[in-house]
């Protein structure tokens, strides 16, 4: 079972949080996604809000788990770099902060390598039901709680990094300026 919200709901639900944040006036927001399928609309959200506020900055990381793995280093995930929806890296971290809500004895390994992408560039608008007999694609079966801590390790690493040189510019975004 999943509860999904309509692209136009979350970008609308976006822009009212940071208005609320701005009109606290909180000026430097940074936004860190969890969830693909909330890239678009949180991307929309920080432009429709930007025009409205021009010396608001925004600074998003839309897609943590795709940098996390360079992180980490090489052999760290056994297989697709831990990706997948409910896979190897999504199911370390929730081993590592609710141990309780796996089992890993119901996990399947689910790799639908040929029907996402083409090649490294091009991605296929897909619907997970077509690809995934669970909902989830990858491989949780390497999962654990260990690998959940190095992998929130590095990703509190990486915020603390961006934001720090976010800090050092100010957060002004053309340094030309």
């Amino acid at each position: 079972m999943a509860v999904s919200l309509r692209f136009k709901t979350v970008t609308a639900l976006a822009e009212d949080i940071f208005e609320s944040l701005i009109a606290y006036d909180i000026r430097y927001i940074f936004v860190l996604n969890g969830h693909d399928g909330n890239i678009a609309p949180l991307e929309i959200a920080q432009r429709k809000v930007k025009q409205r506020y021009p010396k608001v900055v925004f600074a998003f990381l839309p897609a943590w788990w795709s940098v996390i793995g360079s992180r980490l280093g090489d052999g760290f995930f056994a297989e697709w770099n831990g990706l997948g929806h409910g896979g190897e890296g999504e199911t370390s971290i929730t081993m590592a902060v609710f141990p309780y809500l796996c089992d890993l004895g119901k996990a399947m390994r689910q790799m639908p390598v040929d029907s996402i992408r083409i090649g490294e560039r091009v991605q296929i608008m897909w619907d997970i039901a077509k690809v995934s007999a669970t909902g989830a694609t990858g491989d949780p079966t390497w999962a654990s709680a260990e690998k959940g801590s190095k992998m929130l390790d590095a990703l509190v690493g990486l915020v603390t990094d961006s934001i720090r040189q976010l800090d050092e510019t100010g957060w002004r975004y053309d340094l030309r300026q």
